[in-house]
């Protein structure tokens, strides 16, 4: 079949979102002719990987947007609005293409919130699989106060933006969808009238990652000690270690974490995360405040080798996030057969399920719930193939088929 796939990300070797559209991409490429529509700083990455891979039956198509909305924030800014610019420009770009090739499917992956525009969709003739698809389940009305006036502020509006998003493109974008896939149960019930199936937004290569000699990057010794900026808690040596990945947000909930290795029951664990951003301060105060800050250790952004050999070596990943749709660390860390600490909220509470880590409820006394359960955290878990890359070619296969007929 020819496939055309919008991938607003698109980054071979990356994780996250970009890994996500690369290993997407790549998939459908070992058995179908396939156009990746992505924004123009891609190209180069996709075509320099093709070299290493020249049986992918794939092309990239690099899709510009203007300077005037050509910001290059993060994208929980300004690129929001770039990313919704692009599915506009590239709407145009692919009915073009399609003038050309005929497509017999349109997919759209990579940051495709149940809230924001496809320019994929709706190629004349051509059926539409649409996801995995996620979307920010609203934080529970407890955690508010953790946020702080400004976070709180953010997610009131995001919540009043989203709603209407899902309004005018998602319940749209769903009944357009000839196959839907959702990346967590709470976007699966909202648009249950497209019959989606359940699938993470997650593709790892297993043989990689369970092996350390074959990273890209060199790892570094995981029982080693990672000390590096802002702010060295100290020796931990003796202690069983937690670790935190991800950008430093509110809502990701470092600070109940810290919170939890001030209870009796987290007294012989510490702390190392791993990410940067605007909850830095609250994070180091947070610890100091409760008298944790010789068990806290923050890394700041480091190379992706250096996190993977930490959840390595790690006991658990403690991850109270609030709100993700999904969580590809928490991938990566149940396929390293290590286990996790969540809250039983979204997309990593469906991963972790009921016998790879210990789901927290959002209620009561969260910080407690967190200390007891890395007291009662397993020490391994069978290392989890669920995520393997190796599934998805047989699964798109399946989604293209119900597609076209």
């Amino acid at each position: 079949m020819k496939i055309a796939i919008g991938a607003y990300a698109c980054g071979p070797g990356s994780g996250s979102e970009p890994g996500a559209g690369w290993e997407w991409a790549r998939a459908a490429a070992l058995r179908h002719d396939v156009w990746v529509f992505t924004e123009t700083r891609w190209v180069e990455k996709i075509r320099a990987a093709l070299k290493d891979e020249p049986e992918l039956r794939l092309v990239p198509v690099g899709v510009p947007v203007p300077e005037r909305v050509a910001w290059r924030e993060d994208f929980a800014k300004g690129e929001r609005t770039r990313y919704v610019a692009w599915q506009f420009y590239l709407r145009r770009t692919v009915r073009a293409a399609h003038a050309r090739i005929g497509f017999d499917v349109a997919h759209h992956v990579t940051y495709a919130s149940d809230w924001m525009p496809s320019g994929v969709a709706g190629l004349p003739g051509v059926p539409f699989v649409w996801g995995p698809v996620g979307g920010t389940s609203p934080i529970p009305l407890r955690f508010w106060r953790e946020l702080g006036r400004r976070q709180l502020t953010v997610e009131v509006a995001r919540g009043l933006i989203s709603a209407a998003g899902r309004r005018a493109f998602g319940e749209p974008l769903s009944r357009k969808a000839s196959s839907m896939l959702a990346v967590n149960h709470d976007v699966a019930r909202r648009f249950s009238a497209a019959n989606p199936r359940v699938e993470p937004n997650i593709g790892l290569h297993l043989d990689q990652l369970l092996a350390p000699t074959s990273t890209v990057e060199p790892a570094p010794d995981p029982t080693a000690e990672l000390a590096g900026p802002p702010f060295d808690g100290g020796p931990t040596d003796g202690l069983r270690r937690a670790v935190f990945a991800g950008r430093l947000l509110a809502w990701k909930g470092v600070r109940l974490a810290v919170a939890a290795l001030a209870r009796r029951e987290a007294a012989d664990w510490c702390l190392h995360i791993y990410g940067e951003g605007p909850d830095t301060e609250a994070i180091i105060d947070a610890a100091r405040r409760h008298k944790v800050s010789d068990r806290v250790i923050l890394h700041g952004l480091r190379p992706r080798a250096e996190v993977l050999a930490a959840l390595r070596g790690c006991d658990a990943l403690l991850f109270p996030s609030m709100h993700d749709s999904a969580g590809w660390v928490v991938a990566e860390t149940l396929a390293l057969g290590r286990p996790v600490v969540c809250l039983d909220i979204g997309g990593p509470a469906m991963l972790v399920g009921e016998d790879r880590g210990i789901r927290v409820p959002a209620r009561g006394d969260v910080p407690g719930g967190l200390a007891k359960a890395l007291a009662r955290v397993p020490a391994a878990v069978q290392a989890d193939r669920r995520f393997d890359v190796e599934r998805l070619p047989d699964l798109l296969d399946e989604l293209y088929t119900k597609a076209v007929t």
